[in-house]
């Protein structure tokens, strides 16, 4: 009866968690694209910095890029671990979906920037 009742406890607690499972990767895709457009709203005020009548020298802002889509990544690994916990109650579980949600932001911060001009 106890064990039965566990149980019940159990699947009723995974079931209601059940709704926040997709909120995490649905964070991490979010996370990449406001940082790509951050950046890219960023570059292109920097960019337009020059004394009047002049051009603007061309900036390079490949490492500013870098540090961002690295600690994005970074922080999508984190939300996988934390998905796990969440999912299937151990951190475990959380690198499948760490795993994921990197593969995710990988793919995003590569298909995002053909949606704006970077």
């Amino acid at each position: 009866r106890f064990n039965s009742l566990t149980q019940d406890v159990e699947k009723e607690k995974r079931m209601s968690c059940r709704p926040y499972i997709m909120m995490p990767y649905l964070a991490s895709i979010l996370l990449v694209a406001t940082t790509i457009m951050m950046l890219s709203f960023t570059t292109g005020t920097l960019g337009v910095t020059a004394i009047s009548g002049d051009a603007a020298p061309q900036k390079d802002f490949s490492g500013m890029k870098m540090i961002f889509l690295t600690s994005v990544i970074f922080h999508s690994y984190l939300i996988g671990i934390v998905a796990g916990k969440i999912s299937e109650e151990s951190v475990a579980a959380g690198f499948k979906h760490a795993a994921i949600l990197v593969v995710i932001a990988c793919v995003a911060a590569k298909v995002v920037p053909l949606f704006i001009a970077i």
